[in-house]
């Protein structure tokens, strides 16, 4: 429980932020904290659990850095560039749907290679899924019982292997965005320093 934004030792916000962790195997950690601190073993974060009229109440979450593979605290890349009047909303909702469908369209892949589904049950569970955008692939495959939830887990892990088009690139892609500004971005997000070598001068004999 925090009580206020004095805690010794913790960068405590006033409003949660979000989080997201990812680990070497690939796997992933996301929710909301009021508070990080970073020492020489890991990350400690402290997730949002309720919220009461005076009391925050949070769960402590240690993380060692041999298992983090990246991090990002305080929102995601697109919503950062937003906020920074980088891009459009509108450009970052139509790469975010460009986004979904490349990551729709690999899990089908895998699906239809795996047999799990042929490629008319895949095709009307598409087409279905873009009259209800709030719904995941695997939301609509797994509720219509066309795949079990222990394939369609399996049917992710091997989407997260071959997942290509981050948001990012989608941006740079589009002409959106330049790639120094998405480098300078999240560099800014996980707090490191940001060094563009096309603006030194560097000797051939280096």
């Amino acid at each position: 429980m925090i009580g206020s934004p004095g805690t010794p030792g913790i960068d405590v916000d006033t409003e949660a932020r979000s989080f997201e962790v990812y680990f070497s195997d690939r796997s992933e950690l996301t929710g909301k904290t009021y508070g990080t601190r970073t020492d020489k073993n890991g990350i400690h974060i402290y997730e949002q659990t309720k919220v009461g009229r005076k009391w925050r109440y949070c769960t402590h979450l240690f993380v060692v850095h041999a298992v983090i593979a990246n991090h990002i605290i305080g929102g995601q890349i697109g919503e950062m560039l937003v906020e920074e009047k980088q891009i459009s909303q509108e450009a970052l909702d139509t790469a975010l749907q460009d986004q979904q469908d490349e990551r729709s369209r690999l899990l089908g892949e895998y699906l239809v290679t795996q047999k799990i589904v042929d490629a008319e049950e895949l095709e009307g569970a598409l087409s279905r899924q873009k009259n209800m955008p709030n719904l995941k692939l695997g939301e609509i495959l797994v509720g219509e019982d066309l795949v079990t939830k222990a394939q369609l887990n399996e049917a992710l892990k091997e989407q997260k292997k071959k997942r290509k088009g981050a948001l990012g690139e989608i941006l740079v892609g589009r002409g959106v965005i330049e790639k120094d500004q998405i480098q300078q971005a999240l560099a800014k997000k996980l707090g490191i320093p940001f060094i563009n070598l096309r603006e030194f001068t560097v000797s051939p004999e280096l």
